[in-house]
């Protein structure tokens, strides 16, 4: 590789950080996790890609040494496995890492916590009302942190290190992600304790790395549309989420993919409310074109108000 050098460097500074650290190609990552979560049932999910944290013995049972770049003579007992960036010498690219590093590392004091008995899963989803519970899941899902049968304790895990994530790097952001949970709520104030999320924070900071602080920006910004990548399975879900009557889920999965007929799912929305409210057809037609403008902003991730205003 031409870029080796730079990668090593890399390297170095991501274990001098998490000595479990190794960067490895998308491809071996996706498939040791898919692997290390298979159900048998032909629909895992892979979700977590960013990083994922794996027993040397059980990754060797899945996957060939090989097929991760792993040196023969590596002796480590656990691997914090971590995709190779496409530029390992861009600014983006180390606070892209430091951002996944305070992750993990969140991730791992969080089960630590649990199994001490620090931490009950079961008290955060008693302090969630159904909706935003539902509203909760939902982003994970979207962000693939999390697999449609993850169990509580894992939904709980991944909400809690990525609202630190949140609060810790993108502040501004946090009605748009997280609506409905104050930035003072007293669980996060004791999470923040246990779990010494500020200390952490500054442990997983690669050399150089800094993060603009913006509380409130002086304009709406456009929204950048986040695409994923089209295949018939991908399409054959969303469309199977209309024919359910979840509209707004196929109108947003549609949207990003480019497919238009992600506008056709809006338009039962609107549908609907002929129905109800008895509109005719010029008052129907206002509402389609309006619920069709707020699709860019309920589609650019996070739960911001658009999303919710559709969802209600």
């Amino acid at each position: 590789m031409d870029n080796q050098p730079e990668l090593n460097e890399l390297s170095r500074q991501l274990q001098a950080i998490e000595p479990g650290a190794r960067l490895v190609p998308m491809r071996a990552l996706r498939r040791a996790i898919r692997l290390s979560r298979d159900r048998g049932d032909f629909h895992t999910q892979v979700v977590h890609e960013r990083c994922w944290r794996i027993h040397r013995n059980r990754l060797f049972d899945l996957v060939f040494r090989s097929e991760l770049w792993l040196s023969p003579s590596d002796s480590a007992q656990e691997f914090l496995l971590i995709p190779i960036p496409d530029n390992p010498t861009s600014s983006a690219a180390k606070r892209e890492l430091s951002q996944t590093l305070f992750h993990a590392a969140v991730d791992r004091e969080f089960d630590r916590a649990v199994t001490a008995g620090k931490l009950s899963p079961e008290t955060f989803r008693d302090s969630f009302g159904p909706a935003q519970w539902h509203s909760l899941r939902t982003l994970l899902l979207e962000e693939k942190l999390i697999g449609e049968w993850d169990s509580t304790e894992i939904v709980f895990r991944e909400a809690v290190a990525y609202a630190f994530e949140v609060l810790h790097i993108h502040p501004e952001n946090w009605e748009t992600f997280l609506p409905g949970l104050k930035r003072t709520d007293p669980l996060l104030t004791k999470l923040s304790e246990v779990l010494d999320t500020d200390g952490l924070f500054k442990q997983t900071q690669l050399p150089g790395v800094e993060w603009a602080r913006i509380e409130k920006p002086a304009a709406i910004p456009d929204v950048p549309v986040r695409h994923i990548q089209t295949s018939e399975v991908v399409v054959h879900r969303s469309l199977r989420e209309a024919e359910r009557g979840n509209d707004l889920l196929a109108a947003i999965c549609l949207y990003r993919m480019g497919d238009e007929r992600s506008a056709k799912s809006l338009d039962r929305l609107a549908n609907r409310l002929e129905k109800l409210l008895e509109f005719d057809a010029e008052q129907t037609g206002f509402w389609q074109k309006t619920i069709r403008e707020l699709l860019p902003r309920a589609a650019a991730g996070g739960w911001p108000v658009e999303r919710r205003l559709l969802y209600e």
